[in-house]
């Protein structure tokens, strides 16, 4: 238990994220969280030019649990997903979310202590063409943990960014490039530059498609390289079903498959998703999710 202690008292020195959980929601999740070029609904965490540009307005909630690579320690939140077209040409986009990370352990000091985050990211999207996309977000971060050391209570640690990113569309291929977190001010989350790939193919006749997604992510402060493959079926009008693959870090930190199913009625969407990393063990991730369509001539599709 030494070690953990020693472990959140270095992360809280440095005033950077504990616990870099993708920003997602249960269907990116369910598809290795491959989201540069993904046409999941709330992929413009990743990239602020990957908004959907069609006049339904969209909301969603996602919460998850999750194991986390510290002994005795859990992780917890809920995220709040929103996206509004204001014409074909522009978008804007909103996401929070509340992380926790509760220590149940027995270390001295340290029983029931909590550390947790706060962001809120704000995005705007532009359609320069049926070709070509871009999208800038901004980023604000609240960090804080209730320990205290020699008397003195830890205190809550406030930071903010921004990311740019681009879309390339051709027929039913995307690509997608996105730098997020560029100033890293206050040493807030680690930068990275991401690029991926999507490939889409329809059967309109009986209202089936599949869609392939492919990131690599770059690590700038940590120097590490991370690979997500996802692939996504949809059956009809009602389900469609996600697997994915997170390769974190080169092999170095540990393969996490991933899976997730989505049901959908009417305007509502229903979703499940699973991720399990090979290296940290435990229950994995559960992440659930409700979304809604808010325009009367939408459709779950």
């Amino acid at each position: 238990m030494k070690k953990c202690f020693i472990i959140i008292l270095l992360i809280y020195s440095f005033n950077r994220a504990a616990f870099e959980n993708l920003f997602i929601d249960a269907n990116t999740l369910g598809s290795g969280g491959a989201a540069v070029a993904s046409r999941n609904e709330n992929c413009f965490i990743i990239n602020p030019a990957n908004i959907k540009l069609h006049k339904t307005a969209y909301i969603s909630l996602s919460t998850y649990i999750a194991n986390t690579m510290l002994a005795a320690t859990q992780e917890y939140g809920a995220r709040l997903f929103s996206r509004f077209a204001i014409n074909g040409n522009n978008a804007l986009a909103f996401a929070g979310e509340y992380t926790a990370f509760p220590y149940q352990g027995d270390y001295p000091g340290l029983n029931n202590i909590l550390w947790d985050e706060i962001r809120a990211v704000l995005a705007y999207n532009y359609l320069l063409n049926k070709t070509f996309s871009c999208g800038i977000s901004g980023t604000f971060c609240s960090y804080f943990s209730d320990f205290t050391l020699h008397n003195v209570k830890a205190k809550r640690t406030l930071s903010g960014d921004f990311s740019l990113g681009c879309k390339v569309t051709i027929q039913n291929y995307n690509i997608g490039l996105s730098f997020n977190n560029i100033l890293q001010l206050n040493n807030g989350v680690c930068r990275f530059i991401n690029l991926g790939f999507s490939s889409e193919k329809f059967d309109y006749n009986i209202e089936e498609y599949i869609i392939i997604n492919g990131d690599i992510s770059f690590n700038i402060d940590l120097s590490s390289v991370n690979l997500r493959l996802g692939t996504v079926f949809t059956f009809g009008k009602f389900f469609n079903f996600n697997a994915g693959l997170m390769i974190n870090d080169m092999f170095k930190a540990g393969i996490t498959p991933t899976a997730g199913i989505t049901f959908l009625l009417k305007k509502s969407r229903f979703s499940y998703a699973f991720s399990y990393n090979t290296r940290i063990g435990g229950y994995g991730n559960h992440y659930l999710n409700y979304g809604l369509l808010l325009d009367k001539k939408a459709k779950s599709k």
